[in-house]
């Protein structure tokens, strides 16, 4: 293995504020037997190829030999190229496009050429391979749009038969931003898809049952049923995590984001039209305690972005709160807003906020971030 790594010309290749001469040694030591050799590898090939988020010259040059690991090596060594290849191929796609002259895009189109390679490997007894390359094949556009109905159908043949439970619900989601990602390749596909998340919903375990409904909350967001969103909106109650969950759905939960279902779902929420949106959001936001404002403020901000739109999103200062703990301060607004413009749709909004107020404390200057500086005596008495 890595028989021509050092064909190339390493001294000559650029790293994140270095050049790559680290990089052979480091690579070597990925298929180490000894974890805190291989950890330190991941870690410091991950700040030179990749370093502060910016990727760099030497990435296109170092991905064959991630490929390498997963072609020829076996077990913890073939985990760990899918690993590396994933880490290094994700974006925050559809948000932040690969364009053709970043390393990274020439580091993806050297992956997406093995396509072959990769797609069997959803099939493969290790539940860890299976796992990885469910994910790496469900980047939005890494591979090919000819390859997309092919990976689409293969996914979700996986989420069918499945029996590691962590994988099938990871994968479900998977599925249903790929689709998202992938829509108008996969056309044929909607009216199957849509079938599939309603059985799922109903005759699946409470967890891929609840993502399931997720699946169509973001695949029909302004038709989505009333039964659907009442499902969801169990989440919504201050005691969600009695729910009645196996043991093995809890497990799975706390090794994935699923753990703060009732978080998440704040976020899935927006796909919701605007009117829908607020009622949804009404029961999250009032069955807030003081210990969850910190947790859930960047949440309720999320709403308040989507419901007022402002012409910059407020940017957040960490600062110490003076009883004690962090707080957040924002920018004010440039623009001051009257209540007597708001829509009937902002002032409900407004109540709704208006009413975590007090669990903010006057430090939480959310409001004047999205321009209303009155007290917030003055805006209720002028919501009446």
């Amino acid at each position: 293995m890595f028989e021509t790594l050092e064909h190339i010309n390493w001294y000559e290749l650029e790293t994140y504020n270095i050049d790559a001469r680290e990089v052979p040694g480091l690579i070597r030591d990925l298929v180490s037997p000894y974890y805190e050799t291989y950890n330190r590898a991941d870690l410091y090939l991950t700040m030179l190829l990749f370093g502060q988020g910016s990727d760099c010259e030497a990435l296109p040059a170092a991905m064959p030999f991630f490929i390498e690991m997963v072609e020829k090596g076996r077990g913890d060594v073939r985990h760990r190229g899918l690993m590396m290849i994933h880490k290094f191929c994700y974006s925050w796609e559809p948000y932040e496009p690969i364009h053709p002259e970043d390393w990274q895009y020439q580091a993806r189109e050297i992956v997406a050429e093995r396509y072959d390679l990769f797609l069997p490997l959803v099939h493969d007894p290790d539940p860890s391979i299976r796992d990885r390359a469910l994910a790496l094949l469900t980047i939005g556009s890494l591979f090919a749009s000819r390859h997309v109905p092919e990976i689409f159908t293969r996914v979700q043949a996986v989420v069918a038969h499945e029996q590691v439970l962590l994988i099938q619900a990871t994968t479900l989601a998977l599925l249903v931003d790929f689709y998202l990602h992938n829509s108008d390749a996969l056309t044929a596909q909607r009216a199957q898809l849509i079938a599939w998340l309603g059985e799922l919903e109903q005759g699946a375990g409470r967890l891929l049952s609840t993502l399931a409904s997720v699946g169509l909350l973001k695949l029909l967001e302004g038709q989505t049923s009333s039964d659907t969103l009442q499902r969801l909106l169990a989440f919504a109650a201050p005691d969600w995590q009695s729910m009645p969950f196996t043991d093995v759905e809890r497990e799975v939960m706390q090794k994935t984001r699923y753990e703060k279902m009732d978080t998440q779902l704040i976020v899935w929420l927006s796909a919701l039209p605007m009117d829908r949106y607020i009622a949804a959001m009404r029961p999250f936001l009032e069955n807030l305690s003081e210990d969850d404002a910190r947790w859930f403020l960047r949440r309720v901000e999320r709403f308040l972005t989507r419901v007022f739109k402002p012409r910059t999103v407020p940017n957040p200062l960490r600062t110490k709160h003076p009883q004690g703990g962090l707080s957040y301060v924002y920018k004010p607004a440039a623009e001051r807003r009257s209540v007597d413009g708001l829509s009937p749709l902002e002032r409900e909004a407004l109540r709704i906020v208006l009413a975590l107020h007090a669990l903010w404390r006057t430090q939480h200057n959310l409001l004047e971030a999205y321009g209303f500086f009155d007290p917030p005596e003055a805006l209720r008495r002028a919501l009446r």
